[in-house]
């Protein structure tokens, strides 16, 4: 087995392979704008005109044609109990929205504001709204995790000179290491001086987790190799 020092070039490695299984496992809870074409996309758009004449209801029908702004996209602003939980522009080009006057669609980029409450919403936005809450606080969590860990092994590779010696420490640590580095490890070399180690592993010391980080590291190998 070879003396591979430790370096930052190593240590980044580490924490880039960290990285990309942080991304990975947010996939799942990364939340999107409505897609085009959804339920839930018609449901918004057809909530439009009703919310935009709710001040006076009555003048929707009343009102001559010509003297409403014909608008194709808006920027539908969905609060709820004052936290912004939409935003996002909806368009329809087929039957452009009447909205009363005081909007304005000038073209794409031109769309106004509608601001939207729980009460102008279809029940299908409500649950799309409470799904996106559960993924967000899922994705936080999946964040928060491998802050954690990544953190914590940028402090566990301080602790050592060498990979050799963190290998020792934390065997696991081998699922975290970029590849190049393992290769060299693995090779012939003269035998070297035994270096003393700590009675209790550093990586425990650390609060790391060895079975957390092989299961983390082989779950993400797996995911990957399914794609």
């Amino acid at each position: 087995m070879a003396y591979v020092r430790k370096t930052d070039t190593l240590v980044n490695g580490i924490t880039s392979t960290v990285r990309a299984m942080r991304s990975k496992a947010q996939q799942p809870f990364r939340t999107k704008d409505i897609e085009s074409g959804t339920p839930e996309y018609d449901a918004l758009s057809s909530a439009v005109e009703p919310a935009a004449w709710r001040i006076a209801p009555e003048l929707r029908n009343l009102m001559p044609s010509e003297w409403k702004s014909e608008v194709e996209h808006i920027n539908v602003d969905v609060r709820i109990d004052g936290e912004r939980q939409i935003y996002q522009r909806i368009s329809n080009h087929k039957s452009p929205f009447l909205l009363p006057p005081t909007f304005k669609g000038g073209g794409y980029y031109a769309a106004s504001d509608l601001m939207m409450s729980g009460l102008d919403v279809p029940p299908i936005i409500l649950k799309w709204i409470n799904e996106k809450g559960d993924k967000q606080k899922k994705y936080e969590a999946v964040t928060e995790k491998f802050q954690t860990i990544e953190t914590k092994l940028q402090m566990f590779m301080q602790q050592h000179a060498s990979l050799n010696t963190a290998l020792k420490d934390l065997p696991d640590l081998e699922l975290y290491v970029p590849d190049e580095f393992m290769q060299r490890i693995r090779e012939a070399s003269t035998p070297r001086a035994k270096i003393a180690t700590e009675e209790r592993p550093v990586y425990e010391s650390l609060g790391l987790d060895a079975n957390e980080l092989s299961a983390l590291a082989v779950g993400h190998r797996i995911a990957t190799a399914a794609e």
